[in-house]
């Protein structure tokens, strides 16, 4: 999406850092031209804050650019916004309408005082989270409650008060909930059909590095990935039909931190009508840093038992198998987690 904004001020700089880190490419008025080093900060300091509040990475960072004369230029973009040291937020063109911004104003919330489907839908379209007037008071008592903090760690304080929020869908979390659910974004496969996923900031814990229950997350990315490779798909879930995982033993390897490239194997080690025997790799730079053996179950969901699964679909699982025979299993396979019971002898 291409956006054109006129005026500058700090809430300008905010939402023009947040618009290129969602992706969107902009053109600048001339009143920007002594902005830019205040717009590269703000994305500079934003990536990380605005990056957890989604389950989902960032796309491509749109690119921005300045330009003294911008009338003719408008027509060419879908959007346009001008900002003002008069205005409380900013204002859509054509209008104009007015436009409640949150402060800060690189939240993706906003009210629209005087809605109309086609103002709704372009700021959708440009990562706007549409919010009622109410929603955007709960938003001014978040911002306060961190106002007091440094600004080095203000927006990060922020936005992890918003993502506890998001993942318990409640508030301003449930406009970032559902956004992700909206959001259909398969994982990348490799040529050699390796999964690869991206580390993204919301999966980072305390200390510093991917949390427990993330491995966990990837590792069901590549088999999901595997199964829909043999033709179990999500249209074949909707038939009522799906395998449900009901033993698993996961080994942390190794750490993973933010930004990290993941690659992802599944070796299928067996397979019969109703049990899918699985093991997952997830490697960083050609070093495992996690495993994952598995047990899956297919079921008939309407039944709420396990059933056979077609034999059409049984065949591609049986190839996968017999191309993995050839590997030679490691003799941890089938173990259980280590006793601290002293070793006999």
């Amino acid at each position: 999406m291409q956006i054109l904004i006129e005026g500058c001020d700090d809430r300008a700089v905010e939402v023009a850092a947040r618009l290129c880190l969602e992706g969107h490419d902009l053109l600048l008025s001339g009143a920007w031209a002594d902005r830019r080093a205040g717009i590269d900060a703000a994305l500079h300091r934003l990536a990380q804050p605005f990056a957890r509040l989604s389950d989902h990475p960032l796309p491509i960072q749109g690119q921005y650019q300045v330009a003294a004369d911008v009338k003719h230029a408008a027509e060419g973009f879908d959007l346009h916004l001008q900002f003002g040291a008069e205005r409380p937020g900013a204002q859509l063109q054509p209008g104009p309408l007015p436009l409640q911004l949150c402060s800060p104003a690189w939240l993706p919330f906003c009210h629209l005082t005087q809605p109309t489907p086609e103002a709704e839908a372009l700021l959708s379209a440009a990562g706007f989270l549409l919010c009622t007037a109410r929603e955007m008071q709960s938003a001014d008592a978040l911002c306060a409650a961190v106002a007091d903090i440094p600004e080095g760690g203000r927006d990060l304080a922020l936005s992890a008060l918003l993502r506890s929020l998001r993942d318990q869908g409640i508030g301003l979390g449930a406009r970032l909930l559902a956004r992700d659910r909206a959001r259909v974004c398969l994982p990348d496969e490799t040529p050699e059909g390796l999964v690869s996923l991206r580390v993204l900031p919301s999966w980072i814990d305390y200390n510093g590095h991917m949390t427990e229950s993330r491995y966990l997350a990837a590792c069901s990315e590549v088999t999901d990935a595997v199964l829909r490779r043999a033709g179990f798909d999500l249209d074949y879930v909707a038939g009522g039909y799906s395998y449900y995982t009901v033993e698993t033993h996961l080994r942390h390897l190794r750490e993973s931190k933010s930004g990290q490239e993941i690659l992802g194997e599944t070796r299928v080690l067996g397979v019969d009508a109703r049990r899918l025997h699985l093991l997952t790799i997830l490697s960083v730079e050609g070093e495992a840093v996690a495993t994952l053996e598995q047990m899956l179950l297919h079921v008939d969901m309407a039944a709420g038992r396990a059933c056979a699964a077609p034999e059409s679909l049984l065949r591609a699982l049986r190839a996968m198998a017999a191309a993995a025979s050839g590997v030679a299993r490691p003799d941890w396979l089938g173990r259980g987690v280590r006793s601290l019971a002293p070793r006999p002898g």
